[in-house]
């Protein structure tokens, strides 16, 4: 009975999982053709993401790690699949942190980049000339896209185009703004310097706000783990005192299935939190 119910839970789990990338792939494609229908669409070479997310690969090396740890530990399918569950829980939350603070990094690399651009339209260049004078001093992975932006505009390349990339490859509003900002004084004319001025302070604005709130919500996040861990510290406690009843009593199909059914709760329980304390761009 034990490992029938583990068989359906693993059933369920994965139809879950299915049905989940089946969503998110139609999400995309639909989300491409309305794109193609507004003539929107840029090189696909342009649609490399500047901060690329790895959540999918997370996923499935956190959970081979949660059941191998489990299989290493014991045999029964019950404990392998929850385990698995909490590790790919876990990788995930964790890729989705990573990616925060990186796109959070980039965005303050940002602020100082229109900072450079402003000075140097100030001292008189053009904005080709004040994109290459910024190149060298700006870290990667954004030097690269502006970089690209120069090297386009030389070679005379649509200008909508090219300033619309920074918004393609990072879809965050501090991006959409530069890119805004740009093609707006591209086809207007008029003085970029004052433009750029106040679009540097209002990222680096969202930048404080975004890591102030940032703290708060990885804080509620740290509370969760925390609990978590402390279910594991009261489990070891009481295997060290009384190792045989526990080893039995894990051993039950009603053991095997309450231990599972907790593990996999605290899984479910640890990805809802995230997306409740999500800062949402």
């Amino acid at each position: 009975m034990g490992d029938a119910a583990a068989g359906l839970l693993s059933f369920a789990a994965v139809a879950a999982a299915f049905t989940l990338a089946v969503h998110q792939f139609r999400r995309g494609r639909a989300r491409t053709r309305l794109e193609t229908r507004a003539g929107a669409t840029v090189p696909r070479r342009t649609r490399r993401l500047l901060v690329p997310s790895y959540r999918a690969l997370a996923f499935a090396l956190g959970g081979l790690a949660g059941a191998l740890l489990a299989f290493w530990w014991t045999d029964r399918t019950s404990y392998v699949f929850a385990f698995g569950g909490v590790g790919a829980a876990l990788a995930l939350v964790g890729e989705d942190l990573r990616v925060e603070r990186r796109l959070l990094r980039v965005e303050a690399d940002l602020a100082d980049a229109v900072d450079l651009l402003v000075g140097a339209l100030r001292a008189g260049a053009g904005l080709g000339a004040a994109i290459d004078a910024s190149v060298p001093n700006l870290p990667l992975p954004l030097r690269s896209l502006f970089e690209e932006m120069g090297r386009r505009l030389r070679l005379g390349d649509e200008p909508a185009r090219i300033f619309a990339e920074p918004a393609d490859r990072v879809p965050l509003p501090s991006f959409q703004l530069f890119a805004l900002s740009l093609g707006t004084q591209w086809e207007a004319g008029g003085n970029l310097a004052p433009a750029l001025a106040l679009v540097g302070r209002s990222i680096r604005d969202r930048v404080a706000l975004v890591r102030r709130v940032g703290t708060q919500s990885t804080s509620a996040l740290a509370s969760v783990v925390g609990i978590a861990i402390i279910t594991y510290g009261i489990g070891g406690l009481m295997w060290l005192w009384e190792p045989r009843q526990v080893e039995v009593f894990l051993a039950t199909v009603t053991g095997s299935v309450l231990v599972s059914g907790a593990l996999l709760l605290q899984a479910f329980g640890l990805l809802w939190i995230r997306s409740l304390v999500r800062i949402r761009a």
